[in-house]
């Protein structure tokens, strides 16, 4: 998530993350970079918006250049970690399968669980089964209309 830096001017607590408990520190710092984006930016979510997704999203959120537009993310925001060796979550299975269990979680900046609660849009802009039908996405549409 280095990227959310280049959208900041100053700087950001990050939401909590907790491994096997442990609070994982560090806040977010303005790029250095002459690159900083600093216009408007739209982030879409919606229920297909998962995991590290969904933190992103949250994240972003906090700025103040920065609206999120869709539906509620799906609120799988459990993270399976590799930061020690007793929370990698990493199980393999017979037949070359691969599961990852969550041994982490990520906090909402309100101080609610990400997992089960997703993120909700500032905006709600609902998709129904019948535009995706036809081709229509209104929650682009409303993106680009509200950056023009």
């Amino acid at each position: 998530m280095a990227f959310v830096n280049y959208f900041m001017t100053t700087s950001l607590e990050k939401p909590e993350l907790h491994i096997l408990e442990e609070i994982m520190p560090s806040p977010f710092q303005p790029s250095a970079s002459e690159y900083t984006y600093t216009k408007p930016v739209v982030v879409l979510i919606n229920g297909l918006t998962i995991s590290a997704g969904e933190s992103t999203a949250e994240i972003l959120k906090q700025l103040p250049n920065v609206i999120a537009v869709g539906d509620t993310t799906s609120g799988g925001g459990g993270c399976a970690s590799d930061h020690t060796i007793q929370a990698i979550g990493e199980f393999r299975l017979p037949h070359r399968l691969i599961i990852f269990v969550p041994t982490g979680y990520f906090k909402r900046y309100d101080g609610s669980h990400l997992e089960w609660n997703g993120v909700s849009p500032d905006i709600r802009v609902e998709q129904t089964e019948t535009d995706i039908k036809n081709g229509k996405d209104k929650q682009l549409e409303y993106a680009i209309s509200f950056l023009k």
